[in-house]
């Protein structure tokens, strides 16, 4: 299938503008306890492990990833990533599913689509 390992195959962003920085930082810790069960999963979600580098987002990014599945097979594997980070009042949760592949899903993928969302939430 041409282009599928060019990236994640599902991309979903959500963005919480809270009236103030307290209840932005109550949102970010409710998804941030929500990580891992990845509730924007429409497949199964198997082996959990760690997202690395998500700090490399902003100092309130956490993250974690996930296989569909088990980790621990011969045939291709899906993963689910997932990253809840804040700027100031705005919260974002960036979700990432697709073919666990250098050129697939990545946690650089799920970094950098977090990042735009922080970078506009700063401009």
């Amino acid at each position: 299938m041409g282009g599928y390992r060019s990236g994640p195959v599902t991309v979903y962003n959500r963005v919480f503008v809270a009236p103030n920085v307290e209840a932005a930082r109550q949102i970010h810790g409710e998804q941030v306890g929500q990580n891992d069960k990845f509730p924007e999963a429409k497949e199964k979600v198997g082996d959990v492990f760690e997202l690395k580098g998500v700090g490399e987002v902003g100092p309130d990014a956490r993250g974690l990833s996930a296989c569909t599945g088990s980790c621990n097979t011969n045939k291709d594997v899906n993963v689910h990533k997932r990253i809840v980070s804040r700027v100031d009042n705005v919260v974002s949760v960036v979700y990432l599913w697709g073919l666990s592949d250098p050129e697939g899903t990545t946690d650089w993928h799920a970094r950098y689509f977090a990042s735009l969302v922080d970078a506009r939430a700063r401009s």
